[in-house]
């Protein structure tokens, strides 16, 4: 809390909030593409999965590979030897066999970024809303909560998204993440000047 006179001194100090992390759990960051996918070559009715495109969760991928072939998304998923990018199906194989680079055939999976990238897995999605409804929300609902009740808003709320594929030296080793994490977290409570609240949950 803080006196009137620090107010009148600096009338932003009473839209100061203790920051709060929000670091979700297993299977709870939306992972988007950096490399194209070609899975026309499964089955000619698929998507290909193109740079940007959201792989973890997109229900209209995942209702194309539950019915037509699974293949090509799960291989996207899927992490190669030691925890790397993407692996080879036999008809990437066939096609290194060729002359193409197996670094051109598979698949580049990164978090999203920002609060959005923990709120919903799925956003926007009816097709998601319909199949999955709540599970579709990560920390959305809180958000809003402490946004219409709190007054907190984007320089008090700091979301953590991370590649829950991974072991946590792997995260640190290829993203940088728990150095990051510590930068936001002190960066977060030097601007609010107070100590911040971690909420956490599952692998989080």
């Amino acid at each position: 809390i803080h006196s009137s006179k620090e107010r009148n001194q600096n009338p932003h100090k009473a839209d100061i909030r203790p920051p709060v992390f929000l670091m979700p759990g297993l299977a709870s960051t939306r992972l988007v593409a950096w490399k194209f996918k070609k899975c026309k070559a499964h089955h000619a009715l698929l998507s290909d999965i193109k740079v940007q495109d959201y792989v973890w969760m997109n229900m209209n991928l995942l209702l194309q590979m539950a019915t037509i072939d699974v293949s090509c998304w799960s291989s996207c998923m899927t992490l190669g030897l030691n925890q790397t990018d993407g692996i080879l199906d036999d008809s990437q194989s066939d096609r290194n066999k060729n002359g193409t680079s197996s670094a051109k055939s598979g698949c580049k999976l990164r978090p999203d970024e920002g609060l959005d990238a923990i709120s919903s897995l799925a956003p926007g999605s009816l097709s998601s809303e319909l199949l999955v409804g709540g599970t579709n929300t990560v920390y959305a609902w809180l958000t809003q909560w402490l946004a219409d009740n709190l007054g907190y808003d984007v320089g008090s709320i700091v979301g953590l998204p991370y590649d829950w594929r991974l072991s946590p030296d792997v995260m640190e080793d290829r993203d940088g993440f728990l150095t990051l994490t510590r930068r936001r977290l002190e960066a977060a409570v030097k601007s609010n000047g107070l100590p911040g609240i971690m909420v956490a949950h599952s692998m989080g």
